[in-house]
């Protein structure tokens, strides 16, 4: 099976970050430790808790206007549905 490009690892890893049980990337991902899923999950919860944060600061009227835990969920969703194009 030939090695696919560093392109195509780096989409399938980022589309990983957005799906949980993404399988396609994993035995791109080296193991030790940690599985190569465990390893997603600490990327994903790692890259979703950034971009909720920094909702969180762009946006601090909105969250002192609603509760805390409403602010997580629903920006949670939002970065769910409106990934990041950018840094």
């Amino acid at each position: 099976m030939p090695m696919p490009a560093l392109l195509e690892v780096q989409r399938a890893f980022a589309g990983a970050l957005l799906r949980e049980y993404d399988r396609g990337v994993w035995p791109d991902i080296a193991e030790d430790a940690f599985s190569a899923p465990e390893r997603l999950r600490i990327y994903r919860n790692t890259c979703r808790s950034t971009l909720v944060q920094t909702l969180r600061m762009t946006y601090p009227a909105v969250e002192r206007h609603v509760e805390r835990e409403f602010f997580e969920h629903i920006a949670g969703k939002f970065v769910e549905r409106q990934p990041a194009s950018s840094g």
